[in-house]
């Protein structure tokens, strides 16, 4: 870990800190980690925001007092009297001593005597990748009241197109930021918003005025009295940030292309530059090897025609990709260990299934989560499936929809290619690459030969993660439920599905029935596919 990103701060200004309380969530390269409190303190400042990305390790993020007396004085100081600590150290710093007769009160830049009272918004961090967005559509105008939990605009991130939602009432008094205006990074303001109406021209000038420019020093007088400041793991100085000597390199744009014909550049779009820096990590950091095999699909091909040819008007036909997405899911269940992350220091194994799904849209490639896929039926992965594709091409996936995901499926099998090796989707320890189906010629157990549509799939893995054997055991296991499809329509099973109250009387192409003993005696009928798992 060379930087990390702030999720979310536990404690708030003013609040009493206990050890072992946890303070913050912090996000790292590997994890999302809980930072611990070491001593009992109170939170007197908080100096890096929420969803701040990149915060070198040594920064300092917060400061605490000993003393709830203290708080006040702290928080009145500017930030960048707490500087930058030369040492690696626990970033929570605690004031030993403060004298609140002394010290001088600053007020923020936003705040202004020469302005109304009024609440800065700033460009949200929507996604965990997202490090700058656009702001698509103002929804609100200024001067239009706002209630709380109001949409003011829709913000395109790198993932999806999401609301932008207030959580105070108020007015939106100025627009800072117009729509369209690309790469605006997070943490930017980008409106205004007051408790009462105010004309907008009392915020002209705003940007250039009372406040400073993201990341530009402000200079103001600093307090006569600046409290002595103790580090818990370290006592080294408070000092200023020093320039780390770098190594530069050309600029991508400065590099002649080889091709000296007629060409064109087509500027890259946002959504592409994060998945181009997400696939180069992938490749440089995860080492990748990956398992072939070549699975008879001939009973799964007859089940799903038995299904599409019974299933009720209007419904929809299931797909082979929703077969595999089954197979996959029970898989991962009855061989946890694939359904894993490395986490460092230890790898990490996740106790619910959420297969990302690939699904290409005119922006580009996106994974979109099935939830809980293990204990969802046939007909309900289908449904899922669908509907996410659909909102994925609409650009319309909740953030809860495509964030996170244990083990991803790709599907090239409908564009007609016979097999590829996949770019595991980090942090994730594996991906399945599906292939399309093919008719091969082979020996009849029973005498001479046969036709059989055989499919290749092969399995990218983790090496970290997923030893050679282990990835060949999923293999085998996924590839067996893919043949055992039609057994879930035995006897037996359908005596494990409703316990022994049930008995199976007869069993049709396009439906199960059964008499339950004890609570009817005429048979009763249900669709094929409601009971179609895999075992």
């Amino acid at each position: 870990m060379e930087t990390g990103n702030i999720v979310s701060w536990m404690k708030k200004g003013g609040e009493h800190i206990a050890e072992g309380d946890a303070i913050a969530e912090i996000e790292t390269d590997k994890a999302t980690l809980t930072m611990d409190a070491q001593d009992e303190c109170y939170m007197a400042k908080i100096l890096v925001a929420e969803g701040t990305t990149d915060i070198e390790i040594g920064r300092p993020i917060a400061v605490s007092v000993e003393e709830a007396k203290d708080v006040e004085a702290v928080a009145a100081m500017e930030d960048s009297l707490f500087g930058r600590v030369t040492e690696e150290v626990t970033p929570v710093v605690t004031v030993t001593e403060a004298n609140s007769e002394q010290s001088t009160p600053r007020s923020e830049p936003s705040h202004s005597a020469s302005y109304p009272d009024h609440t800065v918004l700033e460009m949200p961090k929507l996604s965990p990748t997202m490090e700058t967005g656009v702001i698509s559509e103002w929804t609100k105008a200024e001067g239009d009241e706002i209630k709380s939990g109001d949409v003011i605009a829709s913000v395109e991130t790198d993932k999806a197109t999401i609301d932008f939602e207030v959580h105070e009432d108020g007015y939106l008094a100025k627009i800072l930021v117009e729509a369209g205006k690309p790469d605006i990074a997070i943490g930017q303001p980008v409106a205004i918003m007051t408790e009462t109406p105010v004309e907008t021209a009392v915020f002209e000038g705003y940007l250039n005025g009372a406040v400073h420019a993201v990341g530009q020093e402000t200079e103001q007088e600093a307090p006569s009295t600046i409290p002595a400041i103790e580090e818990h793991s370290s006592s080294a100085a408070v000092a200023p940030a020093t320039k780390p000597e770098v190594e530069t390199v050309p600029a991508a744009s400065s590099i002649t292309p080889a091709w000296e014909g007629s060409y064109e550049d087509i500027e890259l779009t946002k959504y592409r530059k994060i998945t181009g820096a997400r696939l180069v990590e992938s490749k440089q950091s995860i080492p990748h090897y990956y398992l072939s095999v070549a699975c008879c699909v001939d009973k799964m091909s007859d089940l799903r025609a038995r299904i599409n040819d019974n299933r009720k008007d209007g419904e929809p036909k299931v797909s082979v990709n929703d077969f595999v997405l089954k197979a996959c899911a029970v898989a991962l269940r009855k061989v946890p260990e694939v359904n894993s992350q490395w986490a460092g220091e230890s790898i990490r194994q996740m106790h619910s299934v959420d297969l990302s799904v690939a699904v290409q849209t005119e922006r580009g490639l996106i994974t979109p989560i099935v939830p809980d896929a293990d204990r969802k039926t046939l007909k309900e992965m289908s449904a899922k499936v669908r509907e996410l594709a659909q909102k994925a091409k609409e650009n319309t996936l909740l953030p809860a929809e495509f964030m996170g995901g244990t083990f991803t499926v790709s599907n090239l099998g409908m564009f007609g290619i016979d097999e590829f090796s996949a770019v595991i989707n980090p942090p994730q320890s594996a991906i399945l690459a599906v292939g399309t189906g093919h008719q091969k010629v082979v020996p009849n157990p029973e005498g001479g030969f046969t036709n059989s549509q055989f499919m290749t799939v092969t399995l990218s893995c983790d090496h970290r993660v997923i030893d050679g054997a282990l990835g060949s055991r999923w293999l085998a296991r996924c590839y067996r439920s893919r043949r055992r499809f039609v057994l879930k329509i035995s006897g037996a099973l359908i005596t494990l599905l409703f316990s022994t109250t049930s008995s199976l009387t007869s069993c049709k192409s396009s439906s199960l029935i059964f008499f339950v003993s004890n609570q009817a005696k005429q048979p009763e009928t249900y669709p094929l596919w409601e009971f179609c798992e895999i075992v």
